[in-house]
């Protein structure tokens, strides 16, 4: 086969598979078919489809990506963890008999959490608006099932590899 020849059929190829790889990028970053979930936009904004010189590469790198796409197990939270309380003011209140504790100023002091990590969030209030800061103590990973927007993105279009290969096949 003629070397030119061979490099445009190796370019079409390549071609082929790169549009692909833009068509399963283009679905899995669509929100309203439920594909990429959307809370902050930190995930979406941080998918890419990257051309190689053999092939593509579809990434998304936030720090979270990998557990939304296949979901993690239940782990119990391990060692300890030590937590500084700052100086403040415990409010007056009632106990269950009736009688009245007055408020009192506490000093700050050291908290040691064994197999126990604290958590903070920020609960949403309406569509733009979040409220104050809670936190909260867990002693164990929550499971979080697997979403798999890339990997169903990748089983809708990947029939359409062969048909953009012969697309650009032609064309020479």
């Amino acid at each position: 086969m003629d070397k030119r020849l061979e490099e445009k059929v190796r370019k079409a190829i390549l071609k082929g598979i790169q549009a692909t790889g833009d068509d399963i990028f283009d679905l899995s970053q669509q929100t309203d078919k439920c594909y990429v979930p959307v809370d902050t936009g930190t995930l979406k904004k941080s998918g890419d489809n990257i051309y190689l010189k053999n092939g593509t590469r579809i990434v998304y790198i936030a720090p979270y990506s990998a557990v939304v796409e296949y979901g993690k197990e239940a782990s119990p939270v391990k060692g300890e963890y030590k937590m500084n309380v700052r100086k403040h003011k415990r409010k007056s209140y009632l106990r269950k008999d009736g009688t009245k504790v007055s408020a009192t100023e506490v000093k700050a002091y050291e908290k040691v959490l064994e197999g126990k990590r604290p958590i903070s969030f920020r609960p949403k209030l309406s569509k733009f608006e979040r409220g104050p800061k809670i936190f909260r103590v867990i002693s164990e990973e929550r499971a979080r099932e697997g979403q798999f927007f890339l990997s169903r993105a990748v089983l809708k279009n990947i029939h359409k590899l062969p048909g953009n290969i012969e697309f650009f096949l032609r064309r020479i």
